[in-house]
């Protein structure tokens, strides 16, 4: 959290209910007080679990089915639709790629399957 705030700036009161920027300058206290705030704003209510939409911005998400996080939005499985980025996906799973609808289809063997299990001595 300091290296991300250390160069932060305020807005912070002066005379005749002008502001002045300064900077942010994080001590100990100031990052506490921060992850207060946030996990205060952020809290959910314990029935909800991930993954799961606290906000669609109105959309009807109750047919959507799985949601895949990918680097350039979140990709929804049934029809492979890219929806951009949002806060109201709770989710705590991503992958770190961009989802490419022409990507070419992986070509498997039964060989491919079995490879793991023959290195666990398994087959």
């Amino acid at each position: 959290m300091y290296e991300r705030l250390e160069h932060a700036a305020c807005l912070v009161p002066v005379k005749d209910g002008q502001t002045e920027q300064r900077d942010w300058a994080p001590t100990k206290q100031k990052i506490s007080n921060l992850l207060d705030a946030l996990g205060s704003i952020t809290l959910l209510p314990s029935d909800v679990d991930a993954p799961a939409w606290v906000d669609s911005g109105g959309a009807d998400t109750t047919r959507w089915g799985p949601i895949v996080a990918c680097a350039n939005g979140l990709l929804r499985i049934r029809d492979r639709a890219v929806r951009a980025h949002t806060p109201g996906f709770f989710n705590q799973v991503s992958v770190p790629f961009a989802y490419d609808p022409n990507a070419a289809a992986l070509r498997r063997t039964s060989r491919d399957y079995h490879r793991p299990l023959r290195a666990l001595g398994l087959t």
